[in-house]
């Protein structure tokens, strides 16, 4: 038998199943802990997260807390592999003149002048990481309330697994994880999809639509992203990982894949349906 509590946090909906009623109040008290945790590290609609002396600092090093620096530590781990389209670290309204495109000019004797323009280091590539401390530039401003939520799920599941000794599944907002030994049949999630979600034992699933990537954070002046895809569901090892990938699915399909078969993900895309013209 499956029991379920849910509330709010994060700007989100959060709900914790567990295989053992008995031990609902228990887990949902360790669940809010950790979203306490969380909210206090990078949800900027609360005005003593720790994320706003990240800001404040203004490309100066800032000794940060063991959250943040693995919330970091996977939102710039993420943010690499799929080229920046999680949008954890884009351009902030500040510019930063050192990483702007600069051409050269050369030419040799008799020969045209040629035209090429240094290589400009990509934003996520930026901000350094290491030993508690974490230095953002300027013109970077770190999104990590997405990667927050995934690894919150990630984290709370492992933790109520072990200290209650139960099956559980964390959902927080689209993403879900689950630890400890599975109910009879399984864990099923609602996704959305023409079919339930199934997730095996001690894995996790993120579900991203078209209109979570048109509403993903962006630098000024960058385009609004597009997907031809309505819904795309990924079950893999960690609710991050199924995070990135279902937002690289979006954005790049044949890169998406090749990651997913690398990593034995599950994938599943609903395409935006378009309604045929009248004869």
């Amino acid at each position: 038998m499956i029991a379920t509590a849910q509330f709010t946090g994060l700007g989100t909906d959060i709900a914790v199943s567990v295989t053992e009623p008995a031990a609902l109040d228990s887990a949902t008290r360790e669940v809010a802990r950790h979203v306490h945790n969380v909210a206090l590290t990078v949800d900027r609609t609360d005005p003593g997260a720790e994320i706003h002396a990240v800001d404040a600092a203004a490309g100066t090093p800032v000794l940060v807390s063991a959250v943040l620096e693995q919330i970091a530590t996977r939102a710039l781990h993420f943010a690499d592999i799929t080229d920046g389209a999680t949008q954890s670290v884009r351009r902030s309204s500040i510019p930063d003149d050192r990483f702007l495109t600069r051409l050269r000019f050369t030419s040799d004797g008799t020969a045209p002048i040629v035209v090429t323009t240094d290589p400009v280091v990509p934003v996520w590539h930026r901000p350094r990481l290491g030993g508690g401390i974490l230095e953002v530039p300027v013109d970077v401003r770190l999104e990590l309330m997405a990667t927050g939520r995934a690894f919150l799920a990630d984290h709370a599941a492992h933790r109520v697994a072990d200290r209650l000794q139960c099956g559980v599944m964390v959902t927080v907002g689209s993403v879900s994880a689950t630890a400890g030994h599975p109910p009879l049949g399984g864990w099923f999630l609602d996704s959305g999809s023409p079919s339930p979600a199934e997730i095996a034992d001690g894995r996790a699933c993120a579900v991203v639509t078209a209109a979570d990537i048109a509403h993903l954070p962006r630098g000024p002046f960058e385009p609004r992203p597009h997907s031809d895809l309505s819904v795309v569901r990924v079950v893999a090892a960690d609710a991050g990982t199924a995070q990135a990938a279902a937002v690289l699915t979006h954005v790049d399909p044949v890169r998406a894949q090749a990651w997913a078969e690398a990593e034995d993900m599950h994938v599943v895309t609903t395409p935006i349906h378009v309604p045929h013209a009248a004869a």
